[in-house]
């Protein structure tokens, strides 16, 4: 909140919920585990407080980390981490509910528990502890390193389940904890890691005892529950919880305000999911199909808002951020873009496809004042991108280059990847020159002063992706990709080019691929302010096992949350990328069992 206090950053806000609590309501700290700024950019975090206060008998607040000088203050003060609407104690709620997008927030999520004065270990809280519960993107795809934190963690949309929770919680007021957790086990999409052993990965067999600083033991892929280890039973699968009517439930921002990444924009999810199924990507995986949003739908949630802000006396809005996967797969696209001339709004969106953008949107962005467009090609070569499943020509980069620069858009980002697998030095030539020829395009058609700006980062493999199998590129040969593409480029006129902080990439490519026992790991990141390097070497962990090829293991930690024919898709992929025979895969051995979940690829 850049040093403001909780009555300055209310204030910049426009559509803060306030909600008394009364009778039976329950009260819920909604957590972002991250600085406010990072937390008021998450469409997700933002929907979900939203939906919570639809409910009469909830009162949800939300929590943030603090800026790091607030976390010094807050340390020193010895005074428990608090709402921002009222100022209530983390520990008095009845539930704190974490949204986790991105694995690098998980030392955060220890830092807030720690914070508030909450056992950070599930298995340490008793009946005077809230229910700490863990949902968002991460537990699309591998919920298990935070599992020995949650009490309770939900699978998938939460929308639809979050209610249901809270109806459970609601029905068992007065229950002990260990039968309420119990009763919450038979729930769609709810996991209860205390009372559900997932079957481990091979990795977690072999290494089981390395976390037993943070009360884990090897008899249990790494995790210790003593309250409920004799009860624990095998967690089977878990279905990944799906909205019954995308329709129902339109994602969009519930509070704006200028202090987030996008200004007080309005953000809309206008489509969930993608049908293109890139390799390196688990959006088309952990979705079943592709859902988008009608363009009336998408209109309603914008009259509304404006309508609600007017209501307060609040300013109305002047910006509106679609929020999609796959922008221009949206069914509709030429009809909303029509609406969404005739309010007048700014409109800005995700990244397009540089070969399918249509003129509508063009028109649209420059007709409201956008001048830049991000385009993502991923990887600089046509046979690399054939591989990751981004069929797109160079020369239809080119052209749709061309077409949108010729349009008006002054700036071009350029999202590329290195170290992907199967890449060679002569991908690494082939970017250079795809990129030496947009920067000569946008000479020869763009605005004068226009910027080529490229963000480069290293393929980091992740769970239920075709390439969850594939290592990655060890530090020193990514280094080398980075500079030679940096020394290439550095006399090219109008090219920026960034790249994220590999130490970054790293720690989330371990947190990614990993299971239960990294729960010691992630505390003791958190107890030396992220240092992971440090905390693996105090440890004596091998990181390198979470970073390697993972294609000879038998099973692995989120088999669990994936189905035979999701697994068998996967694998299909992985091969067919490689250009390997497929093998027929075998009946995969009842869950719990050791060597339950996938065969070696």
């Amino acid at each position: 909140m850049f040093g403001q206090s909780q009555a300055e950053t209310l204030a910049r806000e426009r559509g803060t919920i306030y909600k008394k609590p009364g009778g039976k309501a329950v009260r819920i700290a909604l957590v972002y585990p991250n600085t406010y700024y990072l937390g008021m950019s998450n469409l997700g975090f933002q929907t979900i407080y939203r939906h919570l206060n639809e409910r009469d008998d909830v009162v949800c607040e939300r929590a943030f980390l603090p800026e790091p000088s607030g976390l010094e203050a807050l340390s020193r003060s010895r005074k428990p981490l608090v709402t921002l609407e009222s100022g209530l104690p983390l520990g008095s709620c009845d539930i704190v509910a974490f949204s986790v997008s991105f694995e690098n927030d998980y030392p955060n999520l220890v830092r807030i528990l720690e914070l508030a004065r909450v056992p950070v270990l599930a298995a340490s809280r008793t009946r005077f502890d809230p229910i700490v519960l863990i949902g968002g993107a991460i537990t699309y795809i591998n919920p298990e390193p935070v599992a020995d934190f949650a009490d309770v963690m939900v699978i998938g949309d939460g929308e639809e389940a979050a209610y249901a929770y809270i109806d459970r919680y609601l029905a068992d007021q007065g229950l002990d904890r260990e039968r309420h957790l119990a009763h919450t086990m038979s729930l769609a999409g709810m996991y209860v890691p205390s009372l559900q052993t997932a079957s481990p990965g091979e990795r977690e067999r072999m290494e089981a005892g390395m976390a037993s600083d943070a009360g884990c033991d090897d008899s249990d892929a790494g995790c210790d529950a003593p309250a409920a280890e004799a009860e624990s039973a095998p967690v089977g699968r878990i279905a990944k919880q799906q909205v019954r009517d995308f329709e129902d439930y339109p994602a969009h921002s519930a509070v704006l305000t200028p202090d987030t990444e996008f200004g007080d924009m309005l953000l809309i999810e206008i489509s969930r999911g993608c049908p293109r199924r890139c390799r390196f990507c688990a959006v088309s995986y952990v979705y079943p199909k592709f859902r988008a949003l009608k363009p009336d739908t998408i209109l309603d949630v914008i009259r509304s808002k404006n309508a609600s802000l007017a209501r307060d006396g609040k300013e109305g809005l002047k910006a509106v951020g679609l929020v999609s996967s796959a922008m221009c797969d949206y069914p509709h696209l030429d009809e909303l873009c029509a609406g969404l001339e005739e309010t007048g709004l700014r409109v800005g969106v995700s990244s397009v496809r540089v070969d399918l953008v249509p003129d509508s949107l063009l028109r649209l962005m420059l007709k409201t004042g956008l001048r830049t467009m991000t385009i993502a090609p991923e990887a600089g070569s046509e046979r690399l991108r054939k591989t990751i499943n981004k069929p797109i020509s160079s020369e239809e980069i080119l052209t749709g280059a061309r077409r949108i620069l010729d349009k008006g858009i002054k700036h071009l980002k350029v999202y590329y990847m290195v170290g992907l697998p199967t890449e060679t030095d002569a991908d690494i030539e082939e970017l250079i020159e795809m990129t030496r020829r947009l920067a000569e395009l946008q000479r020869e058609c763009g605005e004068p002063g226009g910027r080529l700006r490229l963000s480069i980062n290293p393929f980091v493999p992740k769970a239920l992706t075709p390439f969850q199998w594939s290592p990655m590129a060890s530090p020193k040969e990514v280094r080398r990709k980075l500079n030679r593409i940096q020394k290439a480029l550095r006399g090219t006129a109008g090219v920026d080019v960034k790249h994220e902080s590999l130490k970054s990439a790293y720690f989330e490519a371990i947190l990614s691929r990993g299971g239960r026992e990294l729960s010691g790991f992630v505390m003791e990141t958190a107890r030396l302010d992220g240092d992971w390097k440090r905390a693996a070497a105090e440890l004596g962990m091998d990181t390198s096992q979470y970073l390697g090829d993972m294609a000879d293991l038998q099973s692995l930690p989120w088999d669990f949350i994936s189905t035979e024919k999701e697994n068998h898709r996967l694998q299909w992929e992985y091969r067919k990328s490689h250009r390997l025979p497929y093998r027929k895969r075998q009946s995969a051995p009842s869950a719990g069992r050791p060597d339950a979940g996938h065969t070696a690829v």
